[in-house]
């Protein structure tokens, strides 16, 4: 995923690896993420119901909701 440095404004490419259940929506994944690997990692979340949009991003070019 890009990570955006707060201060500089500057992108990095980073992986991450790691075992999530098969019916893990991305917004799962990045929890596992911030949990186990990356706890600096920053994203929004609200309602996990595809209702608000909180968790709207781009994926592979495509706007999608996280916990769709």
């Amino acid at each position: 995923m890009w990570r955006v440095d707060g201060e500089t404004g500057e992108r990095e490419l980073v992986a991450y690896e790691l075992e999530a259940p098969e019916w893990a929506c991305l917004l799962d994944v990045l929890d596992l993420i911030k949990d186990r690997l990356d706890g600096t990692l920053a994203y929004r979340k609200s309602c996990r119901m595809m209702i608000c949009g909180s968790c709207g991003m781009r994926m592979d070019g495509r706007a999608v909701l996280a916990c769709k």
